[in-house]
């Protein structure tokens, strides 16, 4: 009887415990994660305040191809991604990027021993979006950023209008500073396929305009006045105008910059016609060439014993030739018979500061000694066809030095690229023109633009793309790849697409 009541005096207890002392009840819930519509993985999510939601750091991040470390000594934990890293501490909201410093909605806190940091850091730091999807089942990370396409400027006695455009809607602040008297414009988390480097303007107005990185995640372009202006801004779909003009009496404030999802804003002057300037080309293009293989590694050989790597050099020498006539600066990964690691190939094209890369093989199918035709690659953490599983896996262990990478490692390695590039667009639009110039000059079957994971392409900044320029396995392909006259028409075929694709920027 003693025991009975013991055991129902515990359990009694023990309720009490349980309804006035209840544990973190934290409903956690594991969802599927998708980067720009592409499935990557499954992560736990928690419930934060205000809606928010709360994410598991090293989970998220190892996916999205970072990496996640802890400084015991101060408490902090550092994120590295794309190109920044940033720090926080245990139960502050404020994150240091550099010397930049940005709060964020709920504080880094610890759940279920897991470090955690609400979904807004995403946006803040990388200017990606975060949201969930699906009845809150799938978490969609979209990181387009924004970038400046292009810049034009038309000018007339007493005012200059600066025209920007964009790839979708930026986050832009303007205003003016003095001594000197300049005008900016930051564009927050968005990238530039313009060279500002101190473009000289020539007008009564603006002596010039320069740009530079403000902060991580601030790029700066400032406006050199040669004496104080007036400024109004205009927004039309996704391009900005900014005009600055001379009017008589005293200066008025800067006029803030709106939204861009605002109605635009008109300026006060009516402008007599004005002749449009079109965009300088103020920095000589410089073109990498990347002729596959060499030295130890022949690459893919055909039924006469005709190697890949010949093949390739003999046609990169001549297309270097051609485009500097053209006027093209051009440097090539290899100029000899020797072996470069694939690894390297990059590194000498970023040290270059390339405008382009174009890696140049030609591919084969021993089983199939009848297929046939060009075909053009970028890069992607996915393979578009079982082919170009094929083609990538040959490419990506010949010329490979270390221990060959699993299929999960290299789709990691390759993510972690696609999550900082803004050159994937350009890549596809260059490998394109390139397919349909090849086709121009030579008559061989179109195999169409295919995406893999290539190491080549891995780590470059700059549009990059991989061609294969027809089968060694095939015979007849063969014969014609080793004619000289055969190799100038894709030389030439090459060569028009760069300049379709430079025209256009």
């Amino acid at each position: 009887m003693k025991q009975k009541y013991l055991f129902f005096s515990l359990l009694f207890f023990l309720l009490i415990f349980i309804l006035f002392y209840p544990s973190p009840g934290y409903a956690i819930k594991k969802v599927s994660v998708y980067v720009d519509g592409r499935y990557i993985g499954k992560i736990d999510i928690y419930p934060g305040t205000q809606g928010n939601i709360l994410l598991p750091i090293r989970d998220l991040f190892r996916l999205l191809g970072g990496s996640v470390g802890w400084i015991g000594s101060t408490k902090e934990t550092y994120i590295q991604l794309a190109g920044k890293k940033v720090r926080i501490k245990i139960g502050s909201n404020e994150y240091r990027v550099d010397s930049e410093v940005g709060h964020l909605d709920t504080p880094l806190s610890v759940i279920d021993n897991k470090l955690v940091i609400p979904c807004d850091i995403l946006k803040k730091i990388w200017g990606y979006d975060c949201v969930l999807t699906s009845g809150g089942s799938k978490l969609s990370i979209n990181t387009t950023l924004p970038v400046l396409e292009n810049f034009y400027y038309k000018k007339s006695k007493d005012r200059i209008e600066f025209i920007f455009k964009f790839s979708k809607k930026p986050e832009i602040k303007a205003g003016k500073l003095s001594s000197p008297p300049r005008i900016f414009v930051d564009l927050y988390n968005t990238s530039s396929r313009v060279s500002f480097d101190n473009i000289l303007i020539n007008s009564n107005i603006v002596k010039g305009v320069r740009s530079g990185r403000f902060t991580p995640s601030i790029f700066r372009i400032v406006f050199d006045l040669v004496k104080d202006a007036y400024y109004t801004t205009q927004v039309n779909g996704n391009d900005l105008v900014l005009t600055i003009f001379y009017k008589g009496g005293s200066l008025s404030q800067p006029t803030p910059l709106p939204s861009m999802a605002e109605t635009p804003t008109s300026g006060t002057n009516t402008p007599p016609p004005i002749k449009w300037t079109p965009p300088q080309n103020h920095k000589k293009k410089i073109i990498i060439l990347d002729p596959g293989h060499g030295g130890k590694d022949p690459g893919a050989i055909g039924r006469y014993g005709t190697k890949e790597k010949n093949i390739v050099l003999s046609v990169a020498l001549r297309l270097k030739k051609m485009l500097e006539q053209s006027g093209y600066t051009v440097y090539m990964t290899r100029s000899s018979d020797r072996f470069i690691p694939l690894q390297e190939r990059p590194r000498i094209a970023n040290r270059k500061n390339g405008d382009l890369f174009i890696s140049i093989h030609v591919n084969s199918a021993p089983k199939n000694t009848k297929a046939s035709g060009i075909e053009t690659f970028y890069l992607s953490s996915r393979y578009s066809d079982p082919q170009a599983k094929e083609v990538a896996k040959r490419e990506n262990t010949s010329s490979f030095t270390g221990k060959p990478l699993t299929e999960d490692e290299l789709i990691k390695l390759i993510l972690s690229d696609l999550l900082l590039t803004v050159n994937i667009e350009d890549s596809s639009k260059f490998a394109g023109l390139l397919e349909k110039q090849l086709t121009r000059y030579v008559k061989l079957p179109v195999r169409g633009v295919k995406t893999a994971p290539f190491i080549v392409l891995k780590g470059l900044k700059m549009p990059a793309v991989l061609v294969e320029l027809g089968f060694i396995s095939n015979p007849k392909e063969e014969s014609l790849l080793k004619s000289k006259d055969f190799q100038l028409k894709l030389v030439k075929g090459i060569t028009s697409a760069i300049k379709l694709f430079f025209r256009g920027h």
